[in-house]
C-alpha cells in the first residue's frame, strides 16, 4: 500500500524563500536526502524568525524526516509546526501536520491509533473548501492503509472507493495512489481481474511525468502479480521486465531488487533456470549491497528460497537445503510465519526426497505453521508430502489422515475457487455499473455547462439591450435639450459618443 504526501502551497512565501520551499517539495520523491539537508538549512535560517516563515520551515523540515524514516524527529517537528499554524490560523497548513503525524503512526506499525486520527481529520474536513478535498482523500487512503495493514481489505476497499468520489477535485498523482492501493487490496481479497482492472486505470492516471517515478513502478509490480495470481504468466513476465528495466534506470533499488526476484520466480516456473539464477543472484546482491534494503527480511528470505527452488530443480539437493534453511532462519529471526511456512515446507519436502528420517518432523512442523497463518494451498502440499512419506513408511493410520484431510482442503479450496468467481462476476458488475454512472455523470456535466454558457449568452444579450436602451434615452434628451439650447445639446452628443 502505498502513501503520499500533498504538495503545500507556497504561494504565501517571499522569493528566496519560495525558491528553497519549492526545491524541498520536488526532492522530496526523487531525492529525499538532499531535500532533507535543503530543509535543514532553511530552518536554520529561520532560527530566529517568528510567524509563517518559520512555521513554513518547520514544516518543510518534518516533511522531509519523514520520507528518511525519522520517525521521532518527524514527530517532534510535525507538532511543532501545528502549534504554530494554530496560532496562525492556517487551517489549511495544520491539517497537512496532522496528515504527517498519521503517516507516522502508520510507519511505527500504530494503526488503531493511526486510523482514528485519520478518520477525526477527514470528518473535519468533510464540508471543508474545495482545497481541502486532497488532504481528505489522503485521510481516506491512511485508513485504508491501517486497515489492509491488520489484514481487512474490504474495509480498505471501501474507504478508497470513498476517496475515489472525490476524484474531480485530486491531483493525477493522488488519483493514481488511491487507485493502486484498490488494486492492492483486491489482490489481498483473491479478486484478481478487479485488480488487473483498478491498476491498469492507476497507470493511465499517472502523469505522464517524472513526477512520481516510485508510483509509476509500483504500480507496474502489482499489475504483474495481480496477472500472475491470474494465472497469465507470460504478460506477468512482460510488465515485470518493463518495471525492472525502469528501475534500473531511474535508480530505484527496492523495486529492482523485487522486480528481479520476480523474474528469477516466473523464469523458474517457465524452466529458464539460466535466467532465473541471473536474475536472483542480482536481487540477493541488491539485497546485500543497498542500505535501503540490508534490514528487508522479507526479501533477503524470499530471494534464498527461490534459489534453493533454482537448485533443487538443478537437482542440486544439498546445496538447495542450504538455502532453505537460511531462508527459514531469516524468516524465524524476524517472525515471519508465512515464509517460515514456506521453506519449513520446501526443507520437509528436500530431505523426504534425500529419505532423511527427520522428514516427517519437518513436514509437520511445516504442516502446524501453515494452518496457524491459515495458508490453505501450504497446507495442502503438506498433507501430501505426508500422505506420501507415511505411506511409504506402511503406517496406514497415518496415511489415511492425511488423505481425508487432503480431500477436505480439496473441497474448501474449490469452494473459494466458486466464491473467487462469484466475487469476480459481482466486481464486473459493479465496474460496468460504475462505467455507466460515470457516462450520466459526465452527460449531467455536459447538460450543466450548456445550461450555464445559454444563461450567460442571455445575460450577455440584455445587458447589451439594457445599454441600447439606455444610448436612446440619452440620445433622446440630447435632442430635447438642442431643442431648446442648441449649445447644450451638442455637449451631451459629444459626451453620449465618447460614452
Amino acid at each position: 500500500m502505498l502513501l503520499r504526501l500533498p504538495l503545500l502551497d507556497l504561494t504565501p512565501l517571499p522569493a528566496p524563500f519560495y525558491e528553497l520551499a519549492k526545491d524541498v517539495e520536488q526532492s522530496l520523491i526523487t531525492d529525499p536526502e538532499k531535500a532533507r539537508e535543503v530543509a535543514a538549512k532553511l530552518h536554520a535560517a529561520t532560527d530566529t524568525a517568528q510567524g509563517l516563515h518559520r512555521a513554513y520551515a518547520e514544516l518543510l523540515l518534518a516533511r522531509t524526516l519523514l520520507s528518511t524514516r525519522q520517525w521521532q524527529a518527524a514527530l517532534e517537528s510535525f507538532e511543532k509546526a501545528r502549534k504554530s499554524l494554530l496560532a496562525l490560523e492556517r487551517a489549511a497548513l495544520v491539517a497537512h501536520a496532522v496528515l504527517g503525524r498519521v503517516y507516522i503512526l502508520l510507519g511505527t506499525g500504530q494503526y488503531a491509533e493511526a486510523s482514528a486520527e485519520a478518520a477525526e481529520l477527514e470528518a473535519q474536513l468533510a464540508n471543508g473548501p474545495v482545497q481541502a478535498m486532497e488532504i481528505r482523500a489522503l485521510a481516506l487512503n491512511a485508513i485504508a492503509y491501517a486497515e489492509y495493514a491488520q489484514g481487512r481489505p474490504v474495509q480498505a476497499i471501501n474507504h478508497l472507493k470513498e476517496a475515489l468520489k472525490l476524484r474531480e477535485q485530486l491531483s493525477p498523482i493522488i488519483i493514481a495512489a488511491c487507485l493502486c492501493n484498490l488494486g492492492i487490496s483486491n489482490i489481498e481479497q483473491g479478486n484478481y481481474r478487479e485488480a488487473i482492472y483498478w491498476l491498469m486505470e492507476a497507470y493511465r492516471a499517472h502523469p505522464d511525468s517524472n513526477e512520481d517515478r516510485q508510483l509509476e513502478l509500483a504500480t507496474l509490480t502489482n499489475l504483474a502479480y495481480a496477472h500472475y495470481l491470474a494465472g497469465d504468466l507470460s504478460l506477468a513476465t512482460e510488465i515485470t521486465q518493463k518495471a525492472y528495466a525502469a528501475a534500473g534506470e531511474w535508480q530505484s533499488y527496492k523495486v529492482r531488487a523485487y522486480s528481479a526476484l520476480n523474474l528469477g520466480t516466473y523464469n523458474t516456473e517457465l524452466q529458464q533456470t539460466g535466467r532465473a539464477r541471473s536474475y536472483l543472484q542480482e536481487a540477493l546482491v541488491l539485497s546485500q549491497t543497498q542500505p535501503e534494503l540490508t534490514a528487508d527480511a522479507v526479501l533477503r528470505a524470499s530471494i534464498l528460497d527461490s534459489l534453493g527452488t533454482l537448485e533443487h530443480q538443478d537437482g542440486n539437493s544439498e546445496s538447495a537445503l542450504e538455502l532453505y534453511t537460511r531462508a527459514r532462519e531469516i524468516a524465524q529471526r524476524d517472525e515471519l510465519p508465512a515464509v517460515e511456512a514456506l521453506t519449513q515446507l520446501n526443507i520437509g519436502r528436500m530431505l523426504g526426497q534425500l529419505g532423511r528420517p527427520e522428514a516427517r518432523a519437518e513436514l509437520e512442523r511445516a504442516l502446524e505453521l501453515a494452518v496457524a497463518a491459515c495458508l490453505f494451498k501450504e497446507q495442502f502440499e503438506a498433507h501430501t508430502a505426508l500422505a506420501e512419506l507415511t505411506a511409504a513408511a506402511a503406517d496406514w493410520r497415518s496415511a489415511y489422515r492425511h488423505q481425508q484431510e487432503l480431500t477436505r482442503l480439496k473441497l474448501h479450496l474449490l469452494e473459494g475457487e466458486h466464491e473467487r468467481q462469484r466475487k469476480e462476476l459481482r466486481a464486473e458488475l459493479d465496474l460496468e455499473q460504475m462505467r455507466r454512472e460515470g457516462e450520466l455523470s459526465r452527460e449531467r456535466l455536459k447538460i450543466e455547462v450548456a445550461a450555464r454558457e445559454r444563461a450567460e449568452a442571455e445575460t450577455l444579450e440584455r445587458t447589451q439591450q439594457l445599454a441600447q436602451a439606455q444610448r436612446e434615452v440619452v440620445l433622446c434628451l440630447a435632442l430635447a435639450a438642442e431643442y431648446r439650447d442648441s449649445i447644450t445639446g451638442e455637449h451631451i452628443k459629444q459626451w453620449f459618443v465618447q460614452f
